[in-house]
């Protein structure tokens, strides 16, 4: 209940939603990023061929869901344009929460 993001693999998400007790209003952020985008990240910053080929490959089996249900679905190209993408779309989630707890405080 400290957290306010997770990051967890596409499966992970229906051992979440079973344990996850708190308040929190859970929205699902669904990060695609082309395998040749990985690779060539991974080579920048200096990963042995090996390790980046061992990556791909685990990549490919944690993310072979064919359908994630999600509130949003971002398809990684440049990293800054997806984290203000997701920074907007939080701050938009937010502004919604704000209306209607102002929504709900006039009715009663």
């Amino acid at each position: 209940e400290d957290a306010d993001m997770y990051v967890i693999s596409p499966d992970a998400i229906p051992q979440f939603f079973e344990n996850y007790k708190g308040k929190k209003r859970v929205k699902i952020i669904y990060i695609t990023v082309p395998e040749w985008v990985r690779r060539n990240r991974m080579l920048r910053r200096g990963d042995p061929e090996e390790k980046v080929e061992q990556r791909i490959i685990h990549d490919r089996v944690a993310f072979s869901a064919e359908e994630v249900k999600c509130d949003l679905e971002i398809r990684n190209f440049v990293l800054g344009d997806s984290v203000d993408r997701i920074c907007e779309e939080i701050k938009m989630w937010e502004k919604e929460k704000v209306k209607k707890s102002e929504k709900s405080k006039n009715k009663g």
